[in-house]
């Protein structure tokens, strides 16, 4: 969706969120006249809204984002040792971790534990470690190892520091200002 057509359906939901229940249908009719698509749009998150719940409730991205993470600092992985959570989306957990082998920081992600025993999850991880490793340039993490541990499976990746991350991405935007 193009950035005009996302703000056009974000204003309209707001505007219709303003509204009684009983009356947004024949706002989205006089706001959306010829266009099906956009008012299906606006009703779809009003529907997603209207019980009160969260966007995300009734989804596995519910389950991780209401969960401790699956594994806190001194837990075992393989041949790394976790410090500790640095992030968690719909597709996984990252942590900071130490390669007791190489004796250097890493990070690690690692599949939600809802999704421990399925195949296509783990098949796309493996995918994602694969296509990442395949690519070498400076503003793409370098993949270390890809590994399962009981019944967690893992990407093992460089960690970027956060000044090396806001050097990289400095440099991008300067380059596209150019």
């Amino acid at each position: 969706m193009k950035a005009e057509r996302w703000k056009r359906v974000e204003d309209l939901f707001e505007a219709a969120q303003e509204l009684p229940a009983d009356e947004r249908g024949a706002f989205l009719l006089e706001a959306c006249p010829g266009d099906a698509e956009l008012r299906g749009e606006v009703e779809s998150l009003l529907k997603a809204t209207s019980s009160g719940d969260a966007l995300v409730d009734g989804s596995p991205l519910s389950s991780i984002l209401e969960r401790a993470p699956a594994l806190k600092a001194g837990d075992g992985l393989g041949n790394f040792q976790i410090l500790g959570p640095l992030g968690r989306g719909g597709m996984g957990e990252v942590y900071r971790a130490r390669d007791l082998r190489l004796k250097r920081e890493v990070a690690i992600k690692t599949l939600p534990p809802a999704w421990a025993g399925d195949r296509d999850r783990i098949a796309r991880l493996e995918r994602e470690a694969r296509a990442a490793s395949a690519l070498n340039h400076p503003n793409i993490v370098s993949v270390y190892d890809i590994g399962q541990e009981g019944s967690v499976s893992f990407i093992v990746s460089e960690l970027w520091k956060a000044r090396r991350w806001r050097a990289s991405l400095s440099a991008a935007l300067w380059r596209f200002a150019s």
